[in-house]
C-alpha cells in the first residue's frame, strides 16, 4: 500500500465509523490485558518469540484477534496516538501494548495479503513517546517509523518470522532495533538513519537469524551493532557516521557477515579500526570473525568509483534531508546496486 493510500480509505469513511474502529482496538487491548497480561508476563522476559510456550501464548492472542473485526492502517495510527503518555503502574504495562501494535500490524498484514495488497506502514511520532513500540512485530511487509522518543523501538521485528524493508528514522531513545531478525528470523533491508541512544542495532540477526543488508548514518550512542549476526547472518553492513565507543563490537562471532563498508566511524575501542586483528585472532572462547569482504569507505570512493559499493555510498550520502517516501524510494535503489555485487548467486538472498 503506498504512502498516500490512506487518504483515499480515510476519505470512505465517516468520521464516527473512524472513532468506532478506534474505540474497538482500545476495548481489544483491555480485554487482551485482563486476559493474558498476568501469563505474558511470566514468559516475556528474555524468551519472547523464542520458545514453544511463548509462541502459543502469541498464536492465542492473535487467534483473538483475527476474529475481531477489520481495522486500518489509520486505525492503527490513531491507537498509536491515543496511547501517547499514557502512565502504568510498571514497565510490564507499556511493555505489552508495544507488542501489542507489533501484533496489530501483523494482523493487519495478514489481512491486507489475503486481498493481494502489500502493507507499507508508515508512522511519524511528531516527537511523541512510545516504549517498545512495535516490539516483536513479524510477518510483516514494509515498516517506517520516524520521530519518535522511546526504548526498544522496534526491538525484535521481524524475530522468527520475516519482514521485508525496516527503516527507522530520527529515533532518539537506546535499543532501537535490538535483536532485530534473530532467532531464526529474516529481513530484507534495515536502514537506520538519525538515531541517538545506546546498543542501536545491537544482536540483530543473532542466533540463526538473518539480514542481508543493514545501513546505519548518523547514529550516535555506544555499542552500535554490538554482536550483530552472533552465531546468524548479515550478508552486507555498511556502517557510516557513527559516533560512540564499542561500535561493531563481536560481529560476526559464531556466524557471518559476509561483506563490512566501513565510513566515518568515531569513538573508542571501534572493532572495525582493529578488525584485521579480530580476524586473526579468537576472543577468548570466541571465534573470529568470518568477514569476506572488508572495504573502507576512502578506498572504494578512490579506487572502486564504477563498482556497486561505490554507488551505495553516494545513494547513503544522498539520505541526508529526505523525507520517508524519498527515503524509501531511495532504499530500493541501494537494494538494487547490492544484488549486483558480484558472487551474489553464491549468496543467499531473496
Amino acid at each position: 500500500m503506498a504512502f498516500d493510500d490512506l487518504k483515499g480509505i480515510q476519505a470512505e469513511r465517516t468520521p464516527e465509523e473512524r472513532d468506532a474502529s478506534l474505540v474497538r482496538l482500545i476495548e481489544y487491548s483491555g480485554e487482551l490485558f485482563d486476559n493474558y497480561f498476568d501469563k505474558f508476563i511470566d514468559i516475556s522476559a528474555g524468551t519472547f518469540r523464542t520458545d514453544k510456550e511463548s509462541q502459543a501464548l502469541l498464536e492465542k492472542i492473535k487467534e483473538d484477534l483475527r476474529v475481531k473485526p477489520e481495522f486500518t492502517e489509520s486505525d492503527l495510527k490513531s491507537y498509536i496516538f491515543a496511547k501517547v503518555g499514557e502512565e502504568y503502574e510498571d514497565d510490564d504495562g507499556q511493555h505489552f501494548i508495544g507488542i501489542y501494535t507489533g501484533l496489530l500490524l501483523e494482523i493487519l498484514t495478514e489481512r491486507n495479503r489475503a486481498k493481494g495488497k502489500r502493507t507499507r506502514f508508515h508512522i511519524n511520532g511528531q516527537g511523541n513517546e512510545f516504549d517498545d513500540l512495535f516490539y516483536g512485530a513479524t510477518n510483516i511487509d514494509d515498516l517506517i517509523v520516524e520521530n519518535f522518543k522511546g526504548f526498544n523501538i522496534c526491538t525484535s521485528v521481524g524475530t522468527n518470522g520475516t519482514a521485508g524493508t525496516v527503516i527507522v528514522k530520527d529515533i532518539e531513545g537506546g535499543y532501537t532495533l535490538h535483536k532485530a531478525g534473530g532467532f531464526k528470523g529474516r529481513i530484507n533491508n534495515i536502514i537506520a538513519i538519525g538515531l541517538e541512544g545506546d546498543h542501536i542495532l545491537e544482536d540483530t540477526a543473532k542466533n540463526e537469524g538473518r539480514v542481508d543488508l543493514i545501513i546505519t548514518k548518523n547514529i550516535r550512542g555506544k555499542s552500535t551493532l554490538l554482536s550483530a549476526a552472533y552465531n546468524g547472518s548479515v550478508d552486507m553492513i555498511v556502517a557510516k557516521d557513527i559516533i560512540g565507543n564499542g561500535t561493531g563490537i563481536g560481529i560476526g562471532h559464531y556466524g557471518e557477515s559476509n561483506i563490512i563498508v566501513y565510513e566515518n566511524l568515531l569513538g573508542k575501542d571501534n572493532l572495525f579500526g582493529n578488525i584485521l586483528f579480530y580476524q586473526k585472532y579468537s576472543m577468548g572462547d570466541q571465534k573470529p570473525l568470518k568477514t569476506n569482504q572488508l572495504l573502507a569507505g576512502k578506498t572504494i570512493r578512490k579506487y572502486m568509483k564504477d563498482s556497486p559499493f561505490c554507488k551505495i555510498l553516494e545513494l547513503i550520502d544522498s539520505l541526508q534531508g529526505k523525507n520517508a517516501k524519498e527515503v524509501y524510494s531511495i532504499t530500493k535503489e541501494i537494494r538494487t546496486e547490492y544484488e549486483q555485487i558480484g558472487d551474489i548467486g553464491k549468496r543467499d538472498i531473496r
